[in-house]
């Protein structure tokens, strides 16, 4: 930084290093938050940043990990000089989670656009790994992955949780609470489908679902995922999901049954409904009944 310092008051007894400490004291003001440095060439301004300008800061830079990274722990609550958040431990995650939505779909689209950008028309989701085009597909694949990921945590914001606690805590949810988890997935979708890597988004789920982490879709998604996997020939593997929550099969259910929105279910697919009873499904959840007649 080379600020501006002297020699004049000091000791010539003292080592360099020890007069270096004290030289630079008439170059360092705070005033009002901030700290002025003086140096040789430029002065400097210092300021205590809010928790939403350093993750701005961080993506101004193009440093999009590091600012979810960030985002992240101030959602969990483990972050460090924490300034600007209120104390109320829900208020900071309903927060912290809209800031996240933002960040995602920002990042999705400029890693989607430079994807495209790299593999231009190939819109294959198994490339060559030794191959450029397959790099850059793994590189995709990886940071779609971990989108995916932290959205799973953000959509937890709204209500119910993941895995095995998440059976527990969302087996009622309501017909808001079930929107809004299901909202950021399909805004994500839309980003996909738009620049055409679709499948990338979809398949990239499976392994979400089969672990028991990602608990909730909404119906949009839940269709171009079941469709995506019966034109592949993949729905044996949709048979291996754990149906462990309503929500999740009230999207199964909006998705198989054949409706208003001229949903074709091919025999296949229709098996899937025997996964689940529907008598236990109307008397475990009232509100999800009422979300059902909606679609229906």
């Amino acid at each position: 930084m080379q600020l501006v310092y002297h020699t004049r008051f000091s000791d010539p007894t003292l080592t360099a290093q020890q007069q270096s400490k004290c030289s630079f004291h008439n170059s360092v003001r705070a005033w009002s938050g901030q700290v002025y440095l003086l140096g040789i060439r430029q002065y400097y301004c210092a300021s205590i940043l809010s928790w939403s300008e350093r993750i701005d800061l961080l993506t101004r830079e193009g440093r999009w990990l590091e600012a979810m990274s960030l985002c992240l722990s101030f959602h969990e609550g483990n972050a460090n000089a924490v300034v600007g958040l209120p104390k109320d431990g829900t208020r900071v995650r309903q927060l912290t989670a809209l800031k996240m939505e933002d960040l995602l779909v920002q990042f999705i689209s400029v890693f989607l656009e430079r994807a495209n950008r790299k593999l231009g028309a190939n819109t294959a989701t198994a490339l060559p790994s030794n191959s450029a085009a397959g790099r850059e597909l793994r590189k995709l694949q990886v940071l779609t992955s971990i989108c995916i990921g932290h959205a799973i945590v953000v959509s937890e914001t709204y209500g119910g949780g993941s895995g095995a606690d998440s059976a527990a805590s969302s087996s009622a949810p309501s017909s808001d609470s079930f929107a809004n988890r299901g909202r950021l997935f399909e805004s994500m979708y839309q980003l996909f489908r738009q620049h055409e890597r679709a499948a990338v988004f979809l398949e990239l789920l499976e392994p979400f679902i089969l672990n028991d982490k990602l608990t909730h879709l909404n119906p949009a998604v839940m269709q171009a995922f079941v469709t995506h996997y019966r034109e592949n020939n993949w729905l044996d593997r949709v048979e291996q999901v754990r149906w462990s929550t309503v929500a999740l099969r009230l999207a199964l259910v909006l998705v198989l049954i054949p409706s208003s929105s001229n949903l074709h279910v091919g025999h296949r697919s229709a098996s899937h409904i025997s996964t689940f009873s529907v008598w236990t499904f109307i008397k475990s959840s009232h509100s999800a009944v009422r979300t059902i007649s909606e679609r229906l």
